[in-house]
């Protein structure tokens, strides 16, 4: 007896077929006269039936190929890791390279994209003579611009202080050696007496036994005598014997000064006090600071009046 499902041989008693569990029909005459067996090379079809742990095994080259594909599947993920990986790694130099740019910026290495032209706007480039639209405009150029003519304007005005400089130089008169008295002129001479005169000249003669007296009448507040030489010449001091000092009676009989202005070309330099009560004396004076002129003046601004006159006298000037 035989299974007519599956073809497997069969107690006579059986209920259920001890492989495939297909329930056994108990007609045992059909079941010898038609054995169900199967065909040569044919399967025997599959009950749903039947238990599964019967069913049958898939063979091993589904299982290789699964190993297969587990292994393409993990090539795959490696894949997929690698390309990550390269991705991650792009991010994070890009990301270390700005880091570093910022850096350079921050201290000074590199120009700040963000920071403002060093010549200003285009508007104040526009207003300080550049065109924006110009192509040859630069930015910081109407600044260079400006420092160039404030660099030029400031050269003028050394220029033209050096020149004005220069100039003062050139009108202030320059010092020179002291040239010696050619000339001797007066404001007022008192007029000769037959024998002896009085003219200026005559302080200039080297002899005390003659002087210049001023030809006013009275002790001759304001009038005074003048000595030059050969053009412009420096002049330093000067020694002076005052009164008329002929003789010691004839010094007394005479007014003598007690006070004269020094002028050089008309300019006060100084004033002294000559001595006016001691016969035979010489007076010597420095001026402040040597000065140069074509001419020197004394001028009488206090007399003492003599014994017998009140014409005030010189005997003697020498300059240098």
């Amino acid at each position: 007896m035989f299974c007519p499902n599956c073809g497997a041989q069969l107690e006579p008693d059986a209920q259920y077929c001890n492989s495939c569990g297909a329930p056994v029909a108990h007609d045992a005459a059909a079941k010898a006269a038609r054995p169900a067996q199967p065909s040569p090379g044919v399967t025997a079809p599959i009950s749903y039936a039947q238990p599964r742990a019967n069913y049958p095994q898939p063979s091993a080259a589904p299982a290789d190929r699964g190993r297969q594909g587990d292994r393409g599947a993990k090539d795959d993920e490696g894949r997929g890791h690698t390309g990550r990986t390269i991705v991650l790694t792009m991010v994070a130099t890009i990301a270390a390279l700005a880091v570093a740019g910022a850096a350079l910026v921050f201290a000074g290495v590199l120009p700040n994209p963000l920071a403002a032209p060093a010549g200003g706007t285009a508007n104040e480039a526009t207003a300080q003579g550049a065109d924006p639209n110009d192509a040859g405009a630069q930015p910081g150029a109407a600044a260079d611009g400006a420092k160039a003519d404030t660099e030029k304007n400031d050269a003028a005005k050394a220029d033209d202080s050096a020149k004005a400089d220069d100039s003062a130089k050139a009108e202030a008169p320059a010092p020179t050696s002291f040239k010696g008295i050619t000339t001797a002129t007066a404001s007022s001479t008192l007029g000769t007496d037959g024998v002896n005169t009085y003219d200026p000249e005559n302080v200039l003669d080297g002899n005390p036994s003659t002087c210049w007296a001023e030809g006013v009448n009275s002790v001759g507040v304001g009038e005074s005598i003048t000595l030059s030489g050969d053009g412009e010449q420096l002049f330093s001091g000067f020694r002076i014997r005052n009164g008329y000092q002929k003789s010691e009676a004839v010094y007394n009989n005479n007014a003598r000064a007690t006070e004269l202005e020094v002028q050089v070309d008309g300019k006060k330099v100084m004033t002294v006090t000559p001595t006016s009560n001691s016969f035979n004396r010489i007076d010597e004076y420095s001026l402040p600071k040597p000065t140069a002129g074509t001419s020197i003046t004394f001028v009488i601004k206090k007399a003492a009046v003599g014994d017998r006159y009140e014409d005030t006298s010189i005997s003697e000037i020498v300059v240098y």
